[in-house]
């Protein structure tokens, strides 16, 4: 019936009101497979960073730690020496120190100045490290995001084009159904007036 005709015509605009959507909605996205494999990229790259720069800081630490071991240790015989005094006899070779009590006071010294310097740089080195560390950490969190964000963008593609699809599919049986109304109204119609002609 013409009523059924109009309908499927309405349907039909419908369905490619609804695809015209989607491909539009489509065409609003990024080029999200390439983004996406750049973020992996560079999510990959700063996660071997952070692990690099965590290595180099530990090792900074350990340096740091063993200066001031040995600091420690060169502090508790200056103090031995210190206390033994000029006129006593070297612990190690026996011997009276003498002249040489002020001079191997004067070396422990020099030697505490360059281990604690030794310290202050493995800590400045590590506090460097620790920065860089944070920096990266903020970057690795953003690309996170990124990520996370292009992975529902890919999702909301895959999900455009099955909407695109369907819609298709299911316009192109309207389409034939309308043709199909058209083709039998059209049969009815030329009947109607040959019956009618026919008619005295």
């Amino acid at each position: 019936t013409e009523e059924d005709l109009a309908a499927k015509k309405r349907e039909a605009a419908s369905l490619e009101e609804e695809r015209g959507q989607a491909a539009k909605e489509l065409a609003a996205l990024p080029d999200i497979e390439a983004s996406l494999a750049t973020v992996e990229a560079n999510l990959d790259e700063t996660r071997e960073l952070i692990s690099s720069i965590s290595a180099q800081a530990r090792l900074a630490e350990a340096e740091a730690a063993r200066s001031r071991s040995e600091l420690k240790a060169l502090e508790q015989r200056s103090e031995e020496i210190a206390q033994l005094g000029e006129d006593s006899n070297c612990p190690t070779c026996l011997r009276r120190m003498g002249a040489q009590y002020t001079d191997l006071l004067r070396r422990y010294q020099e030697e505490r100045r360059a281990l604690e310097e030794g310290a202050s740089h493995q800590d400045g080195i590590r506090k460097g490290l620790m920065e860089q560390r944070s920096r990266s950490e903020q970057r690795r969190d953003a690309l996170e995001a990124r990520r996370s964000k292009l992975l529902s963008q890919s999702r909301l593609k895959a999900s455009l084009e099955e909407r695109m699809r369907k819609a298709q599919a299911t316009l192109a049986s309207t389409l034939e159904m309308t043709e199909r109304i058209q083709r039998q109204l059209d049969l009815l119609e030329r009947d109607h007036v040959a019956r009618a002609l026919r008619e005295p």
